[in-house]
């Protein structure tokens, strides 16, 4: 992603109708291929909360470039063990929710002098 975009303010987003679950499996078969290459013992799954609505409105290849991302550097700092990508989701109203993504794994993790 374009850091310097962001700083500036100036990302453009498109937004349009997806697919959750399409979004999601594409990103685990992304994924995949690169624990196998890499040899690493590494279990990649993912859940969908039952209560997110499959058809939402994102924009697609960002949204897919920053979970890759994200489970890519999870592959990076695991070696064994299990990745997990979760999206959760809490109702706003009758007709809008709000979509909460996670990837979690059982890397080493940052150490507390790099936390800031």
């Amino acid at each position: 992603m374009d850091i310097s975009k962001i700083e500036a303010d100036k990302l453009e987003l498109f937004e349009g109708p997806c697919q959750l679950q399409a979004i999601i499996q594409q990103v685990v078969s992304i994924s995949a291929p690169r624990i196998n290459a890499l040899e690493k013992d590494i279990l990649l799954h993912y859940a969908i909360d039952p209560k997110a609505a499959n058809d939402i409105i994102a924009d697609e290849a960002r949204l897919k470039q920053v979970l890759v991302n994200l489970v890519g550097n999870a592959i990076k700092f695991t070696d064994k063990g299990s990745i997990h990508v979760q999206v959760d989701a809490t109702p706003i109203d009758e007709s809008l929710q709000e979509l909460q993504f996670s990837v979690k794994d059982t890397g080493i993790g940052i150490s507390e002098e790099n936390k800031r």
